[in-house]
């Protein structure tokens, strides 16, 4: 699922299409959750995300989804926030303005662990390393798993 239709007809080409099970434009508050996998994953998409209340019910939907595990990758770390805000500021000549009407969503580590525990998931953040990525600092992955 993405809500960018050219990446999905990207996805379409390289896959093929007779070989996707589902492919599906969208918001991802609109994920189905009929078809289940074992594992479901989201990919830097978490900050795009208006609040909490709909990263919540992003996940409530991803957890349906999955027969055991879900990923969620490239978290914005709000612990970091204001590191990050001034890292971009300083490399990115008019960050403000370039950037004004895309807010990002920052959210703590403490937002998953009590999802996990409100809904009896085994939760992990694995250390990454990217070497040269210049967003490393500034972000986490988050794993949960159905005991």
């Amino acid at each position: 699922m993405d809500y960018a239709e050219n990446l999905l007809a990207v996805a379409k080409k390289v896959v093929g299409e007779e070989n996707l099970i589902e492919c599906i434009a969208g918001e991802a508050i609109d994920l189905p959750t009929e078809i289940k996998y074992d594992a479901v994953f989201a990919g830097a998409v978490f900050y795009y995300f208006p609040d909490l209340n709909y990263a919540e019910k992003v996940l409530d939907r991803m957890v349906a989804k999955s027969k055991y595990s879900v990923g969620i990758l490239r978290i914005l770390n709000a612990v970091t926030k204001d590191d990050y805000f001034k890292y971009r500021r300083e490399h990115t000549k008019n960050y403000d303005e370039l950037y004004k009407n895309l807010p990002k969503l920052f959210i703590s580590k403490d937002f998953f662990r009590e999802y996990a525990a409100k809904n009896n998931l085994q939760v992990t953040f694995p250390k990454h390393h990217i070497e040269g990525f210049w967003n490393e600092p500034f972000n986490f992955d988050c794993f949960m798993y159905k005991r």
